[in-house]
């Protein structure tokens, strides 16, 4: 087996992603898709570790027009990367990389990133102001109140967001069939079937399921008519 370089830009995944990006209107020149060898990377930075359990991800967000310092931009565009770990580019068929590709783009041109990050800054916010309450069971019952909120609403905009990504990387493709396998061979190879959950959300060290691999299937089936 060759050895695999730290990382690399296939010409296959540049292709996808400038034609998606076209599709949508957006200059593909700020958004790299990129392979990656995670041993490789780990054995540089130890830190990486965390990644083992993510072998595709996307880091970016829809830029809107506006001037930047030395630089304008007229119109939105995606900036950012896209990874797939070596190790899962290897596996996948064509259609299957150009399906988890145009996933991860999506969360990109959907600013799923920068939406977690507000919510983020709103619930400092309002720990913030709770810590500053005078009466402690006040601030306890505020407390509890609001952790049982970033749980409920991290857990919903979670889900939605892999669903909402689906549905747009099947209409990027053309191939919902494709999809459907996709998200199959994923759950069936990653998490020993497709009724496991593909996304947690963390809180307290714990992990929540927020979407199954069959939930993700099931929401990418055509409707079917219903009989009377």
């Amino acid at each position: 087996m060759p050895t695999p370089p730290l990382w690399s830009v296939p010409a296959d995944c540049v292709n996808d992603v400038s034609r998606y990006c076209h599709a949508g209107g957006y200059e593909p020149k700020w958004l790299l898709p990129i392979v990656y060898s995670h041993r490789k990377l780990e054995g540089i930075v130890p830190q990486a570790r965390f990644l083992r359990q993510t072998p595709a991800f996307s880091v970016g967000a829809l830029i809107p027009p506006r001037d930047y310092l030395l630089i304008k931009i007229d119109r939105p565009i995606p900036v950012g990367l896209i990874v797939l770990e070596y190790g899962l580019d290897r596996q996948l068929t064509p259609s299957q990389r150009r399906f988890i590709v145009a996933h991860e783009y999506s969360h990109i041109v959907m600013n799923h990133a920068p939406y977690r990050l507000l919510g983020g800054v709103a619930s400092s916010i309002a720990a913030n102001y709770i810590s500053t309450i005078d009466d402690e069971m006040t601030r306890i019952a505020l407390g509890i109140a609001l952790v049982f909120i970033e749980t409920s609403v991290d857990c919903a905009f979670t889900r939605q967001c892999e669903l909402d990504a689906d549905a747009n990387a099947v209409a990027l493709t053309g191939d919902r069939a494709g999809g459907i396998e996709t998200i199959r061979w994923l759950g069936e190879t990653y998490a020993g079937g497709t009724g496991a959950p593909s996304h947690w959300v963390t809180r307290g060290g714990a992990n929540i399921p927020v979407v199954t691999y069959q939930e993700r299937i099931d929401a990418l089936r055509p409707m079917r008519a219903l009989r009377t």
